[in-house]
């Protein structure tokens, strides 16, 4: 069995949906490892992750001045990440929270480790997460 090397792929197949596999590179992890596609493609189309992805896409998204994005070509934070996780874990009715916004959540949700992250870096304090917590100036927007 090959290693999967989709950054190699110039025709990326499976971005329109082709599974035959005589289309498919030699390399392609569709072709070599069908069943673990198949677990996974089952877990992404879970009504759970499909919550989770969601509303975590929705809070990053309402984390930006979409004004300064959409006229000046800006990304403008306007909110810290703490708040972001509080607002998630509103949206997903969590009642403890230690989640992270994104890509990092889908591992914590699954990994095998026990996981935990509360602070992180942060685009409205230049990535100094904590400076939101005892810092008077973010005291509002908190």
């Amino acid at each position: 069995m090959t290693d999967p090397r989709c950054a190699h792929c110039k025709a990326k197949p499976c971005h329109e949906g082709v599974t035959d596999e005589s289309l498919l590179p030699g390399f392609c992890p569709i072709k070599n490892f069908k069943d673990l596609v198949q677990a996974t493609t089952e877990k992404y189309t879970s009504r759970e992750i499909q919550s989770f992805y969601l509303n975590s896409a929705v809070i990053e998204k309402e984390a930006y001045d979409e004004k300064a994005a959409r006229e000046e070509g800006r990304i403008v934070p306007v909110r810290p990440r703490i708040r972001e996780i509080a607002e998630f874990a509103k949206r997903m009715e969590y009642k403890k929270i230690g989640l992270c916004v994104g890509h990092d959540m889908l591992f914590t949700m699954h990994s095998t480790a026990p996981v935990t992250t509360l602070i992180v870096k942060d685009r409205l304090s230049g990535h100094n997460p904590v400076i939101t917590l005892y810092s008077r100036y973010y005291k509002d927007i908190i």
